[in-house]
């Protein structure tokens, strides 16, 4: 536990928020992803063997596209592809449910973070993310169906609203509700706090991927000028089968980091709303 505790409950500025997001995130990331581990590692092994076996049927997909300019089992293969997405939005939601358990632990216990009450957090939490998820994904296609500017504006309050779920415990619906109500006049100041924080994520993304995109670039211009059993027998490289699995995981990681970005641009719009943290202060004096 760090001795400097971090203060939430205060309104912060779009550079104070992601100043004191990834403050907190490079205090904690060694122990919160050791939670996010433990909490997952035998999902994310599993998520690992059947990536590794997707990669397999899918290049041996492409060597039959380039040897015979047919596909055989496709139906299967887009089954399998089908499932394995399935599971990863299942394996995200116990990921992001830990980052939230971290969080929520260490402002209800001022710094220490209790392990079990993280894993009871995460079991209690996981199936409402999934359902706020596809909730969200329904109202975000309805809002850039019709017009474009909507869509963008929904955006916020359904990024915000998965913190709200996360922190207050409410219910799927009243977790969006309450996020449109905090984000009211702080939209621009919200949608910026967003947009850099994603921004970052893109561009950590990009790096991770480039030993994967290296690779293929590498095996496929070592192949262009050989005969077409060559390049299929680069498809189904295993090292780069390897390679893309790991950069998967490493992104549902990387993807984390905006947690405590949102924990604090939570607050910091709570706090506009409702000055809580100035209140409880102002208690304290008088007591």
């Amino acid at each position: 536990m760090n001795n400097t505790l971090h203060q939430f409950k205060k309104i912060r500025t779009i550079s104070e928020v992601l100043e004191d997001g990834f403050s907190f995130l490079q205090k904690h990331y060694r122990k919160m992803l050791k939670i996010i581990w433990e909490s997952n590692k035998y999902y994310l092994l599993l998520f690992f063997i059947l990536n590794i076996i997707f990669y397999y049927k899918y290049s041996m997909m492409i060597n039959e596209l380039l040897l015979n300019d047919k596909i055989n089992n496709f139906g299967v293969a887009t089954i399998f592809g089908l499932l394995i997405s399935l599971y990863s939005i299942f394996l995200t939601a116990r990921i992001y449910s830990a980052a939230y358990g971290y969080l929520k632990s260490y402002i209800k216990n001022n710094g220490e973070i209790k392990e079990e009450e993280i894993y009871n957090f995460i079991n209690s939490k996981w199936l409402g993310y999934i359902l706020l998820s596809f909730l969200s994904v329904i109202i975000l296609f309805l809002g850039f169906l019709f017009f474009i500017i909507p869509g963008i504006y929904l955006l916020v309050p359904i990024v915000l609203s998965f913190t709200v779920y996360f922190m207050e415990g409410k219910g799927i619906t009243e977790a969006i509700s309450k996020a449109f109500s905090y984000i009211k006049g702080k939209w621009w100041y919200s949608f910026a706090i967003i947009m850099l924080t994603y921004i970052i994520i893109i561009i950590l993304n990009s790096l991770v991927s480039f030993p994967a995109t290296l690779y293929a670039l590498i095996k496929i211009m070592g192949t262009v000028k050989t005969e077409g059993e060559n390049i299929s027998q680069a498809t189904g490289d295993p090292v780069l089968a390897f390679l893309n699995v790991i950069t998967i995981i490493a992104k549902l990681f990387i993807s984390v980091i905006q947690v405590p970005v949102m924990v604090f641009l939570y607050f910091s719009l709570k706090e506009y709303q409702t000055a809580e943290g100035a209140l409880e202060k102002i208690n304290q004096i008088g007591s």
